[in-house]
């Protein structure tokens, strides 16, 4: 104490001053090691958070588990996990580089910057998927390397401009090209195509109207092409509305089609009608013909019908003792009488020159009855005022009561041709009017005989 106070001011302050640098310097190792200790802290912060991002850092592997090896997205990601992702990864950036500025240290950020590029690449990939789902196809489930693109269908929002937006936004991503762009290459080709098909169906469909109604001379033809072109959309909404275009376009084909089938067929009946009717008709001539034929050729001779009558066969034929065998006296054909005379030839008109008997009896034999020719002189045949020259009057009448001779007037007359069926036709013999006239009485065909028929 003594020696303490014994010392000089001076040097009393120098120690107080000695013992107050010591105590300064003691707070400020004090201080030196409490910020070298927060130094160490936080460098090995920084170095754990680091290694979170490092190849096997847990954030990496968050990272590396949105986008697979083949470059196809995690399954359900949604844009929720990437942002909060793209947060993480954004705060440890901010804090390394805090961190490098106050302690003027060197670290590698190389981790931080591949996990942004990484996530970046999931970011665009997703963005370009949710954009097909929203504006391209109705696909909604997730693309992966054995997705079917060929099935996918485009959506009623799709259009040729909405398939122009995703073509430019997976231009402007600038991806790497991986198994995901070729897939997302394909999608875009099959919505291409559909939207084609659909331009060319449309196409198609709309040729067959015309003024918006279908037109009349439509062709099967080119119906045909554009329901085939219809059938093969896929699109539901295009395809009934087409459909129903279609309808009505096959209603007028078919009315068409049934209008000139029945046209046709009613022209081909007409045809064959008329050939069954030739045909009926040059049959029936030929009937007629041949039945005209048979029954001229069953006649006797005395029963055809020549040109001579018995005025102009016998007229002032001489009765001079010779017999007079009788031409073919006026017969109708089809008449009933019989010629009479065959020796010594009875007469219907005439008189006999000479003033000699006819010699022998007149022997009349007709239609099965027999007249007595009495042998008398100067017979006179017939009724009508023939007088034998000189010679008497009596004697036997020629000619029976049955089949006699001819009657007085020198042929048959138009009353025994109607009695035994004969008609004048009302037209010309095979004149349309007279084949009406004939089927309007029922009969199909007739026999002919001069101006008379006979129908049947």
């Amino acid at each position: 104490m003594k020696k303490w106070q014994e010392l000089s001011k001076k040097a009393k302050v120098g120690l107080i001053g000695g013992a107050a640098v010591l105590v300064i310097g003691g707070t400020a190792g004090a201080v030196k090691v409490n910020a070298d200790n927060q130094y160490r802290n936080q460098k090995n912060e920084i170095i754990k958070k680091l290694a979170a991002a490092s190849e096997k850092g847990n954030l990496a592997q968050k990272v590396s588990q949105l986008v697979d090896k083949d470059g196809f997205l995690k399954k359900d990601l949604t844009s929720d996990e990437v942002t909060k992702l793209q947060a993480e990864i954004s705060s440890l950036n901010d804090e390394v580089k805090q961190f490098v500025s106050i302690r003027n240290e060197t670290v590698n950020l190389s981790d931080i910057g591949t996990l942004k590029e990484e996530l970046a690449v999931a970011e665009k990939k997703l963005a370009i998927e949710e954009q097909l789902k929203a504006e391209l196809t109705t696909y909604d489930g997730w693309l992966k390397a054995d997705t079917d693109v060929k099935k996918f269908v485009i959506s009623d929002a799709a259009s040729v401009e909405s398939l122009e937006g995703v073509k430019k936004a997976l231009g402007a991503a600038n991806l790497t090209e991986d198994s995901w762009t070729k897939k997302i290459e394909d999608v875009l080709q099959t919505a291409e195509k559909q939207l084609s098909d659909i331009a060319t169906a449309e196409k198609l469909v709309n040729n067959l109207y015309k003024d918006k109604k279908v037109n009349p001379a439509v062709k099967r033809a080119d119906y045909e092409k554009a329901v085939k072109a219809v059938k093969a959309l896929t699109r539901k909404t295009n395809k009934d509305s087409l459909n129903k275009k279609l309808d009505a376009v096959k209603k007028v084909i078919e009315e068409r089609e049934e209008a000139e089938k029945a046209k046709k067929e009613a022209e081909a009946k007409k045809k064959a009608e008329a050939e069954a009717a030739a045909k009926e008709k040059a049959e029936a001539t030929k009937d007629v013909a041949s039945a005209n034929d048979t029954e001229t050729a069953n006649q006797p001779a005395s029963d055809q019908k020549t040109d001579s009558d018995w005025s102009d066969s016998n007229a002032g034929s001489d009765w001079s003792g010779s017999s007079n065998t009788g031409n073919n006296s006026n017969w109708g054909s089809g008449s009933s009488s019989n010629q009479g005379a065959t020796t010594g030839g009875n007469q219907s008109a005439g008189n006999a020159s000479g003033g000699s008997s006819n010699s022998g009896g007149n022997n009349n034999s007709s239609g099965g009855s027999s007249s007595n020719n009495s042998g008398s002189t100067g017979g006179n045949s017939g009724s009508t005022g023939g007088n034998t020259g000189g010679g008497s009057t009596s004697g036997g009448n020629s000619g029976g009561s049955t089949g006699g001779n001819s009657g007085s007037d020198g042929g048959t007359t138009d009353a025994d041709m109607e009695a035994d069926g004969w008609i004048k036709p009302k037209y010309p013999i095979d004149s349309n009017e007279f084949w009406d006239w004939l089927d309007s009485m029922g009969y199909w065909g007739y026999f002919k005989s001069g101006e008379w028929i006979k129908p049947y």
